[in-house]
């Protein structure tokens, strides 16, 4: 083959593999501007809710006098948990008629970190009024849950 063409195809097959980059990242960057679906948006919820009983069953254990140590213990994970989870949920970029769950989500989650913090404290369990708003905060992610899943 003759330098020129070899030139000519190299240059020809180096303007395709740009293009072909170029394409993959417009790509990518058009799938991730697209806004979050329900179905993205009910993953962390869920989360948050699940977190929430799990707390409601530790503060039930803390009641019945179990080990302190495994109850902060036990604490200190589930507030980890809650926060990679609020922060997946605050980190997604959902359509205009979800952002408003996304926010009661966010909202509503922010007592699971105060009762994680009571429990991880060491105290005991948590006064009856906490422990009522732990559930109240759990079944209202529930319910955004089951909203975003209809």
């Amino acid at each position: 083959m003759n330098p020129r063409r070899r030139r000519h195809a190299a240059w020809r097959q180096a303007a395709s593999l740009a293009l072909a980059s170029a394409g993959v990242g417009i790509g990518v960057v058009l799938h991730h501007q697209q806004p979050a679906a329900e179905d993205e948006l009910a993953i962390p919820i869920g989360e948050l809710r699940s977190e929430g009983f799990e707390l409601k069953l530790l503060n039930e254990s803390a009641a019945r006098e179990r080990s302190r140590r495994f109850v902060a213990a036990h604490a200190r994970q589930l507030a980890r948990s809650i926060e990679r989870s609020r922060d997946e949920l605050a980190s997604l970029q959902p359509a205009p008629q979800q952002a408003g769950t996304r926010a009661a989500a966010l909202e509503r989650s922010a007592p699971l970190l105060d009762a994680a913090a009571q429990l991880r404290a060491g105290r005991g369990s948590l006064d009856p009024a906490a422990a009522a708003r732990l559930v109240a905060t759990a079944e209202q992610l529930k319910s955004l849950e089951d909203a975003l899943k209809r």
